[in-house]
């Protein structure tokens, strides 16, 4: 199949943006704080499981809806970094509320709060990575791709440790006010780079209504089997990882014989895992179709997070978390390669804030029901339940790459 066009860079983009790197990784620690510690503070102020499991998803589900015209914001954005440094500073003032109203405003008031925080997430998600691939020089891309992956992982691996910490140590309101602060230093580092202009913002369909554009950019998903085929098996995936938000602090409570905060080592060790996997066997999996390595990475955690639910010891299961994570840390490098080989400059914004979106919504549509299926079916049960879900996304995307072959 043909590529498209890659994407040109902006000025200075003759070697890594250094603190681009350093932003994103600030701004995802703060994120990735959400599954412990707004979880721990819904939960230590008494509002219960259900309601806990639709906070954390009402963080991250509204980036569905708005992730496609941010992204088309972003391309035809004059200076892109000023768009995302706004995200970051709604971002720390909608955590910090957070911090002090939950458990004593309405339950309803505490999630509409979290939507709004969370709407904008897409930005500083998949359009900070859609901001470095521009950026980066041909040379560096292949390294920047897995440095951005090993990021996304770092974060994953920083973000529930130290919201289990502060939480164990100080409560989770000083857990959520933190992720508050980091992004706001996030808003610091992000505004001080430069070179973050792609040059796209005078081009002749930027001046076309955002609706044209947007319906392009999903025309444009929908005619690219790979992009569509990682798409899909990611976000089934990141569907049934979402299962364990309410899940992995009664496994630690119940199976583990640890306290809630616990939770925030099993995160972290996947997370972990798959931050040495990015950094680690990318280079071995080069050789692949990276379409392919996306299936086969998530099959393969599955396969390795299904006996996690049958063990009642601290270390195996720590080891088998970060086992899989090790196994999926190809994945992502591999599916920012997808998005990057199969998009033209135009609609490079809009695919990863998009992409980026339709996961993490997905996560919080997984993290939104938690709550009611570990009541119903128990932490463990939930826990092999996204274990299996892993494998249907795997299934889905190698159905979909097939398809588009023929």
């Amino acid at each position: 199949m043909t590529t498209e066009p890659t994407p040109s860079r902006g000025p200075g983009a003759d070697g890594p943006p250094r603190r681009l790197f350093a932003a994103g990784l600030i701004g995802r620690t703060a994120n990735e704080m959400t599954p412990v510690a707004v979880v721990l503070l819904v939960l230590a102020r008494g509002e219960g499981v259900a309601i806990a499991g639709v906070t954390a998803g009402a963080l991250a589900l509204p980036g569905v809806i708005t992730g496609p015209v941010l992204g088309a914001w972003l391309d035809r954005a004059r200076r892109p970094l000023r768009v995302i440094a706004a995200e970051q500073v709604i971002g720390a003032a909608g955590l910090g509320t957070l911090a002090v109203a939950v458990g004593h405003v309405p339950a309803a008031l505490t999630i509409l709060l979290a939507a709004v925080t969370g709407a904008l997430q897409p930005l500083s998600t998949g359009g900070m990575t859609g901001v470095l691939t521009g950026l980066s020089d041909e040379e560096y891309l292949p390294r920047a791709t897995s440095f951005e992956a090993a990021s996304f992982g770092t974060a994953s691996v920083a973000g529930p440790m130290l919201a289990a910490l502060l939480a164990g140590v100080a409560g989770a309101a000083f857990a959520v006010a933190t992720q508050s602060v980091l992004k706001a230093m996030a808003v610091v580092v992000t505004t001080g780079a430069s070179g973050a202009p792609l040059g796209r913002a005078g081009a002749a369909w930027a001046s076309e209504p955002i609706g044209a554009t947007v319906a392009a950019g999903f025309r444009h998903f929908a005619s690219r089997g790979p992009l569509a085929g990682v798409t899909v098996t990611g976000s089934i995936v990141m569907a049934g990882r979402g299962l364990f938000t309410v899940a992995f602090p009664l496994y630690a409570m119940h199976e583990l014989g640890h306290g809630q905060s616990f939770a925030g080592v099993l995160w972290a060790a996947f997370a972990a895992g798959s931050a040495v996997g990015a950094l680690g066997l990318t280079s071995r999996t080069a050789r692949w179709p990276s379409q392919w390595v996306v299936v086969a990475g998530a099959a393969l955690a599955g396969v390795v997070l299904a006996p996690v639910a049958l063990v009642a010891v601290s270390v195996i299961a720590v080891v088998l978390l970060a086992a899989a994570g090790a196994l999926y840390g190809p994945s992502l490098a591999a599916t920012f390669d997808v998005r990057r080989r199969f998009t033209p400059a135009r609609f490079l914004g809009q695919v990863f804030t998009t992409a980026a979106s339709v996961k993490n919504g997905s996560f919080a549509a997984g993290a939104a029901v938690s709550g009611a299926v570990v009541a119903g079916l128990g932490a463990t049960e939930t826990i092999a339940l996204g274990a299996g879900i892993h494998l249907v996304g795997a299934l889905a995307g190698a159905v979909l790459l097939e398809s588009s072959a023929r």
